[in-house]
């Protein structure tokens, strides 16, 4: 096949880069002509990788004996001639320009996006301009933060309606973009990404740190260190600075250690926006003489640079994206080197089990609590031979050398599948799902209330009632709670009566509040837009700003607080009290549930855009009848609410009044 693949790709850092790159290797390996079309070359200098001469056979590989190649277009950068007001790089409308151009005069089969800004936004006009298929596959932070913006989100939903393909690893992603509308059997499934065996592996070379230029320089003298000692105990990172990456905690707990005499030298391979204040961090650490602080490197020697280290430390904690699910473990694996892991990261990992703190892993549960991590690193330091054993072990968690060739083939028959061709390729079909075993898995509150009846109402209900062809698992799911309510209200259903009614309003309204509909997608979620921008609620920020609630959140008042039920919980921690809980369907379909204290209720009921937040403030000490010792205390509690409905995108703060809700257009007959 002739295939396009539109995304990041080296010289840019990261993840995506990454497996895209692998992925074009890959199938170029197994014969196909790729076409990459990438802004990479446009990176700013925080994210650039730096590619040498001999990196060029790599960067654009060749494979005669399979005639598969990778071909590299880049976009034009910014110049006089592409100068407009407002000034911005139109990033998107190049990328489908070129990729246009591509197709046309390669005659390629099927195009593939990786990212949605603002690669499938530009591959979706390509596709429509071209008529060649296309397929689409998010990563973490586009669809969990990207896709959480309204404007972007009722974009990114267009587009992904339109693809011929939406890929996933994940059945709980497949049934958020069931929700969206998109078709079943266009949602595919993909082999996970695992490092290609040829490149990692204990055997690769160890890094020359020597020949390569420092970047710490000219916050550190010279750079750092001149000379690397590589038999001196070696801590490494790779991958971007950040306080959840855990980079600073990393530097603190070097530091005690230093303090103690202990001899070792820190080897990164980091940049990005934070990497200044990770220099000076380094320096006013007293870690400049053993810091070593390498610029990005290609993907093809990260190997290489594990293989330098005694051990490498990933110990991302507190990530704001919860489906963000990193590389890093698995290529540290692969490579037989020793991992130190934070608990986060630990427990997103597939191998579960078998990550063994001091077998398979060094654990350090919480990277915050610097004297656990620090006795981590000493035990590396101290003793590099049992580092050494550790790694080892890993390798077995590396999954079999086969698991890369799995990966770059579930793309490759999901694209010939789209370009026309019958092989297999596993999709999210419809109905997949659905059975009774899967809804009594989605609602476990039933099987803690009815232990003896639910599975005998999951299956009646499949066998007469079940939607199967709706491809819809929520269609299913609403469905089968009608008849759970009709069994209840004609008294057909045994136990607390007023206890499964509330846990089927909690059901109904959580799998509502997971699915767009025509009707939802006529209603703007704000009339207005945030001019908070992603700041913190404070008075000086938000003072002046209007809170504006969501009209797609929905709040529900319940007599039991069902939701440890909800969570996994049993029937006896079940308590009755009246529960207020905050429904949003949110622009990404991410799952957001608030409970509400009644005094938070009624601050979002106050969040109508017509007053100010300060007006607001004062609005609730009018009516509590406050006096004015105690309004400090209240203006605190108030913003420090406002801040978490603002983190759930519940509620924004606008600029000026909400306008007003236009109606919908009359549905013709």
């Amino acid at each position: 096949m002739k295939i396009c693949i539109l995304g990041k790709y080296p010289p840019i850092e990261g993840g995506v880069s990454a497996s895209t790159y692998w992925l074009a290797y890959g199938l170029a390996e197994r014969g196909h002509q790729v076409s990459v079309i990438t802004n990479a070359d446009e990176v700013e200098e925080a994210y650039r990788m730096r590619l040498s001469a001999g990196d060029e056979p790599l960067y654009a590989p060749v494979f005669p004996a399979s005639g598969g190649s990778v071909t590299v277009f880049n976009t034009e950068r910014p110049g006089p001639r592409m100068t407009h007001i407002p000034a911005h790089n139109p990033f998107a409308t190049k990328l489908a320009g070129l990729a246009t151009q591509v197709i046309r005069s390669r005659g390629c089969d099927a195009l593939f996006a990786y990212y949605y800004e603002p690669y499938a936004v530009a591959a979706y006009l390509a596709s429509s301009w071209t008529g060649v298929p296309w397929v689409v596959r998010n990563a973490g932070s586009d669809l969990d933060r990207l896709m959480a913006v309204p404007e972007l989100g009722t974009a990114y939903k267009e587009i992904l309606r339109a693809a011929d393909g939406v890929l996933t690893r994940s059945s709980g992603l497949a049934n958020r973009f069931l929700g969206m509308g998109v078709r079943g059997e266009r949602l595919f499934q993909t082999a996970g990404y695992s490092p290609p065996a040829a490149f990692f592996h204990p055997g690769a070379p160890p890094l020359d740190v020597n020949e390569l230029p420092k970047t710490l320089a000219p916050e550190l003298p010279d750079g750092g260190p001149k000379a690397f000692d590589p038999a001196q105990p070696t801590i490494g990172i790779y991958g971007k600075v950040g306080i959840t990456k855990g980079s600073f905690d990393l530097l603190h707990a070097l530091s005690s250690l230093r303090q103690e005499g202990l001899r070792f030298q820190f080897l990164a391979l980091t940049q990005g926006q934070g990497f200044p204040e990770l220099a000076r961090a380094i320096r006013d650490l007293g870690l400049d003489d053993r810091t070593w602080a390498l610029p990005f490197l290609p993907n093809w020697r990260v190997p290489s640079f594990i293989r330098a280290c005694t051990a490498v430390c990933f110990l991302e904690r507190d990530f704001p994206i919860k489906i963000h699910s990193p590389v890093v473990a698995s290529e540290v694996f692969a490579t037989g080197g020793c991992l130190i892991l934070s608990g986060e990261i630990a427990r997103k990992h597939a191998t579960g089990e078998a990550l063994v703190d001091g077998e398979t892993i060094l654990l350090v549960e919480d990277p915050k609590d610097h004297a656990e991590l620090a006795g981590k690193l000493r035990r590396v330091i101290e003793d590099p031979a049992e580092a050494d054993r550790i790694g080892r072990r890993g390798v077995a968690l590396a999954g079999d050398p086969g698991a890369f060739g799995r990966f770059v083939e579930s793309y490759e028959q999901i694209l010939a599948r789209v370009a026309g061709g019958e092989p297999e390729a596993r999709t999210f079909a419809a109905g997949e799902g659905d059975d009774a075993g899967e809804l009594l898995r989605r609602m476990p509150w039933l099987t803690a209330l009815l232990p003896t009846e639910a599975s005998e109402l999951a299956e009646s209900f499949q066998k007469t009632l079940g939607p199967a062809d709706t491809g819809d698992p929520v269609d299913a799911g609403l469905a089968f709670c009608e008849l759970l309510r009709h069994r209840l209200q004609t008294n057909h259903l045994p136990g607390d009566k007023d206890l499964v009614e509330a846990c089927l309003r909690f059901q109904v309204h959580r799998w509502q509040a997971q699915r767009d509909s025509e009707e939802t997608r006529r209603q703007m979620p704000f009339a207005a837009s945030d001019g908070l921008r992603g700041g913190r609620v404070s008075s000086p920020a938000a003072g002046a700003l209007r809170p504006l609630r969501s009209r797609h959140a929905e709040v529900v008042e319940l007599g039991y607080d069902v939701v440890p039920l909800f969570n996994g919980g049993d029937a006896q921690g079940v308590e009755k009290r009246p529960t207020i809980v905050c429904f949003l369907r949110a622009a990404n379909l991410r799952r957001t549930e608030l409970k509400l204290t009644p005094a938070v209720r009624e601050l979002l009921e106050l969040c109508d855009g017509s007053r100010t937040t300060d007006q607001t403030i004062e609005t609730l000490a009018e009516r509590r009848q406050l006096p004015p010792a105690g309004l400090p205390e209240h203006r605190k509690q108030v913003l420090a609410a406002l801040q978490q409905l603002y983190d759930h995108r519940i509620v924004i703060f606008a600029a000026q009044p909400a306008a007003e809700e236009a109606q919908p257009p009359a549905k013709r007959a």
